[in-house]
């Protein structure tokens, strides 16, 4: 197994780490800040691949990650913001290129989702995920 990489959060502030890391563990009860990241970027990977049987359910808690994510990015001053925010971004761009934005229209049927919150408002077009949601497939 490969390691995950921190080597980013080296350019965190030492106090903005402490606050990053209460967050993350306060609200995911077991992740640290790396943790959390890579809970994120694999969950990204996932709905990707749109392999296994992912639900919407599954789809909720993946979204959440991220939504801890701004969690953390609010908690701590804007340059470290900027440190974990270079840190997520690939994983954001590759969601946003994987999903489209329905407006929060198909998890709202299912699940009471924060459509001011630009993640919850996306969702895979492909996979298990959009056949849970009852989207028409487009490949």
């Amino acid at each position: 197994m490969l390691e995950r990489d921190d080597g980013w959060m080296a350019a965190l502030s030492s106090s903005s780490r402490e606050s990053a890391e209460a967050v993350a563990r306060k609200r995911t009860m077991r992740l640290d800040l790396g943790g959390l990241v890579e809970a994120w970027v694999a969950s990204v990977r996932r709905i990707i691949r749109g392999s296994g049987e992912d639900y919407y359910e599954d789809y909720a808690c993946y979204l959440g990650w991220r939504e801890i994510l701004d969690e953390v990015l609010a908690a701590v001053p804007e340059t470290d913001a900027a440190v974990i925010g270079r840190a997520i971004e690939p994983a954001d761009t590759a969601f946003r290129n994987h999903t489209i934005d329905d407006g929060g229209v198909a998890l709202s049927r299912y699940l009471n989702v924060r459509t001011d919150r630009w993640y919850w408002r996306r969702i895979p077009t492909d996979g298990p995920i959009a056949r849970s949601l009852g989207i028409p497939e487009t490949k």
